[in-house]
């Protein structure tokens, strides 16, 4: 499709996606993971390559709450492009915040898709952008339904239910400590 869009021979804009704790997470509607081992039933084909880029100290707890509290505002449906903000930019920001710093991925990853519209003139650069964005958001928000699990949804709530109970424990132990004594209930 974007071969044709583009009016040029196009290599794939590859889906990428960071495997870590025994989990893939990637973006696509939104931040989705799933056990390793079930990736490939998911897109329906084995990956194309994998890279071993080290191993992290960051706990996976803190990651995914790195992902909820950092990288789910920016990186869901609403803000999804095809070229210029897709899985290959949020897998570049999760895997710096694993890896502590900037993280050199195959370039022809980023490449691709940053540069696939640098030959066209800007104005069929512009609607092949809002047609390719278009087309992509009716495309995923299909697959994305038909993928969504109930069972990760209601994890998801959970641990964001738990995360505001601890923040109302939190406060009040402050304010109680502010008062002076023990508080008694």
């Amino acid at each position: 499709m974007m071969s044709a869009l583009l009016r040029k021979e196009m290599p794939a804009i590859w889906h990428v996606g960071v495997g870590v704790y025994g989990k893939e997470y990637w973006f696509s509607t939104r931040i989705e993971s799933k056990d390793l081992g079930d990736t490939e039933t998911a897109f329906g084909m084995a990956p194309h390559a994998t890279y071993d880029l080290g191993h992290t100290s960051i706990e996976r707890e803190v990651f995914e709450i790195y992902l909820e509290e950092e990288l789910d505002d920016r990186f869901n449906i609403d803000t999804y492009k095809v070229f210029t903000h897709n899985c290959n930019h949020f897998t570049r920001d999760a895997l710096a915040f694993l890896m502590g710093g900037e993280v050199e991925m195959p370039s022809y990853i980023l490449e691709n898709s940053d540069r696939a519209l640098e030959a066209l003139p800007q104005g069929q650069a512009l609607l092949t952008q809002t047609i390719a964005n278009q087309v992509a958001r009716v495309v995923m928000l299909a697959w994305g339904n038909a993928n969504r699990s109930k069972e990760e949804i209601a994890k998801r709530e959970a641990r964001r239910k738990k995360k505001r109970i601890e923040a109302d424990e939190a406060e009040a132990a402050e304010a109680a400590g502010e008062e002076g004594g023990q508080q008694v209930a």
